[in-house]
């Protein structure tokens, strides 16, 4: 499963997400090691808890 799959999201919409996204930075940089975390923990825990503003934004367009 990926980021689109798991968040409900077009695949454009789930790039969009993850490159605008505050998490892309750390792992650009490899900060805290957080490039070495699997995509399911990135995506569970980081993107749905920091990132939520992001992903009602997603979700409230296709409405």
């Amino acid at each position: 499963m990926n980021i689109s799959q798991e968040l409900n999201l077009s695949l454009p919409q789930a790039m969009d997400l993850y490159y605008n996204s505050r998490l892309v930075n750390k792992i650009h940089w490899g900060k805290y090691g957080i490039q070495y975390l699997d995509y399911h923990v990135l995506t569970d825990y980081l993107l749905k808890k920091y990132e939520q503003d992001l992903i009602e934004k997603y979700h409230s367009e296709e409405v």
